[in-house]
This record gives structure tokens, C-alpha cells and sequence, in this order.
């Protein structure tokens, strides 16, 4: 299973997902995980969440949820010459 999370922090996924489901998609992607399924994390890079304080947050997130597979992708209604220097350091 592979969800797209595309952010580290609650804030971030409210505005990104339009829920406040933060804490609880971690709680059952962590619980996924304990049964050793193949659960994966997903980063979409988007002009919304290339802050630090998003990557560091997802990471911790994976982390703590030990989910062992996390996945890194560019947001792909960005055209190839609109992607900016944020994005590039993000990935």
C-alpha cells in the first residue's frame, strides 16, 4: 500500500487534503505497518510544501511509524520548465 501523504506537518495537510486527518492517517498507516505489510510513504513535491520544516516532519513521521518504504515524486501539473530551485532541493 502506497499513500500519498505529501507533507510534514497537520497545518500543511489540512490545506493540501481539506481534512484534519493528520494524526489519524499516521496512527493507521503505523498500525499497517506493525502487521508487516508493504506500506509506503509518498512526498509530492508541489509549489506547497517544499519547506524544511515539511520534509523533516514527513521523515520524522515515517520514522516513528516505521514504515520502511518512502517514495519521492514531482507534482506532474508542474511543466518541466516551471520547476524551481525550492523543488529541486526538496527531492
Amino acid at each position: 500500500m502506497k499513500t500519498s501523504i505529501d507533507c510534514g506537518r497537520r497545518e500543511t495537510f489540512r490545506a493540501l487534503k481539506g481534512a484534519d486527518a493528520f494524526d489519524r492517517v499516521w496512527e493507521h498507516l503505523a498500525t499497517y505497518a506493525s502487521t508487516g505489510g508493504q506500506v509506503g510513504a509518498k512526498y509530492i513535491i508541489s509549489n506547497h510544501n517544499t519547506a524544511v520544516e515539511e520534509l523533516n516532519g514527513f521523515v520524522e513521521q515515517v520514522v516513528k511509524a516505521r514504515i520502511r518504504h518512502a517514495y519521492v515524486d514531482m507534482d506532474h501539473n508542474i511543466p518541466p520548465g516551471a520547476v524551481l530551485e525550492d523543488h529541486i532541493a526538496a527531492a
